[in-house]
């Protein structure tokens, strides 16, 4: 009956059971973010303004332990994405501080990692009950307008992700966790019955003051000189602890683009974080790799070098190991000096955005996405795969028709570099 009820009372606030716009379904999977991402059920409504979706979602949850097996949990999460085509918002979160001991971890965790966070002058009671994470600190105070204000500490258990796009809405987790962990592995945070109708009531009026708010693209864009990605690169050069060390060395700059570009071939000087985006970071695999191959092949073949051998054939198991440790150590090895060659040695070649599709594989929980580049001069079409991060920067270049440029192999003109989607500068807003 709960069900019943929910399903009509968003009927007749012009809901309608819809399958997602596909322009909304893409700008609300890269706020969720997550590869496995299902939409079960949802419910649209259209306007002039754009899309507001209603949805039951579920993923896939991963977690590992040092003292036992990896695990694995369904997610299921109701969401309100209000999706504002033709606008431009610089990404933040707000997030309900928790109470108690979650209160003083989450704090103590923001600050060891160097989480870029704001704080609120003049209200005590929003910074006690909330979290606004985000390297955008001025153009996202000129967002917080006293409506929102107001209504997020009426409403006490709501979350905010702005996106460049649009605005998503959830409950916090701790607010109506009751799934099943032993049996099922899976977390139900569905909204059902009347708890349902008061997330949409309470998520319109919160996230509207922002979505809605004919002004406050404009109130953010003036906050600031520059851009909202110039913002964001100041904040990070200048962000402390764990995270702002980690982004400044892959923090790749439009000036460090145009150097590369410019430079002759082969290029002599190779900014350190294309470097470690490029190709450094098979280094670790490698040394891994290595010590395994290394490990596996000459203690085995000793033990058959010497005539020991065991009945069980233990030597020769551990010998494919090693075996095949070693293939994968090629294998990385050569994928390095493939990227290498194309940052030193890739012609520069212009072209545009012809396709962004997510795959069905993700990379540390990030979502991998194929990048089609149609390149200009007859060259056949380049095909990147990318995470979500390059992947919503494409969508923009698509979207505005922003020519771009890759690194392409000159004996092989299928392989290729799209180093741009790498730029957070290239984030267009």
């Amino acid at each position: 009956m709960n069900d019943e009820n929910h399903e009509s009372n968003e009927l007749q606030s012009g809901f309608q059971p819809a399958k997602i716009p596909p322009e909304t379904l893409d700008a609300l999977e890269a706020a969720i973010r997550e590869s496995s991402l299902k939409i079960n059920e949802a419910v649209v409504r259209s306007h002039r303004a754009g899309t507001d979706v209603v949805a039951d979602t579920s993923w896939m949850e991963f977690s590992s332990s040092s003292s036992g097996p990896s695990t694995s949990r369904r997610i299921r999460r109701t969401v309100m994405f209000l999706h504002r085509p033709d606008i431009m918002l610089p990404e933040f979160s707000i997030q309900a501080r928790g109470r108690g001991a979650s209160k003083f971890l989450l704090g103590a965790v923001s600050k060891l990692a160097g989480m870029p966070t704001l704080e609120l002058e003049n209200e005590p009671e929003f910074n006690r009950r909330f979290m606004i994470i985000t390297a955008n600190a001025e153009s996202v105070r000129a967002l917080m307008t006293r409506d929102l204000i107001d209504a997020m500490i009426s409403i006490d258990d709501l979350t905010l992700s702005i996106e460049p796009r649009g605005v998503m809405c959830t409950r916090p987790p701790e607010s109506y966790r009751h799934g099943t962990f032993s049996v099922e592995r899976e977390q139900d945070e569905r909204l059902t019955g009347e708890d349902r109708v008061r997330f949409i009531d309470q998520a319109f009026i919160a996230g509207g003051a922002i979505a809605d708010d004919p002004e406050a693209a404009r109130r953010a864009v003036d906050a600031v000189e520059g851009t909202f990605a110039a913002e964001a690169i100041e904040t990070s050069q200048n962000q402390g602890g764990l995270i702002g060390a980690a982004i400044n060395k892959l923090l790749v700059t439009d000036e460090m683009l145009e150097r590369l570009k410019e430079q002759s071939v082969p290029r002599q000087e190779i900014p350190a974080p294309v470097q470690r985006r490029a190709w450094t970071g098979t280094t670790f695999p490698l040394l891994i790799l290595s010590g395994v191959s290394a490990g596996f092949i000459i203690f085995p073949s000793m033990l058959l070098l010497n005539g020991t051998p065991k009945t069980d054939n233990t030597e020769w198991i551990f010998l494919l190991i090693g075996v095949a440790a070693s293939i994968g150590w090629g294998l990385v090895f050569r994928h390095r000096l493939g990227r290498r060659h194309l940052v030193i040695r890739g012609v520069v070649v212009f072209g545009e955005i012809a396709a962004v599709e997510k795959t069905n594989t993700s990379v540390n929980d990030d979502p991998i996405h194929r990048i089609t580049l149609k390149l200009d001069g007859g060259s056949p079409d380049l095909i990147v795969k990318m995470g979500s991060a390059p992947a919503k920067t494409a969508r923009r270049m698509k979207e505005r028709d922003i020519r771009t440029w890759a690194l392409v192999d000159p004996d092989r003109p299928a392989r290729g570099l799209w180093i741009e989607g790498w730029c957070l500068e290239s984030r267009l807003d």
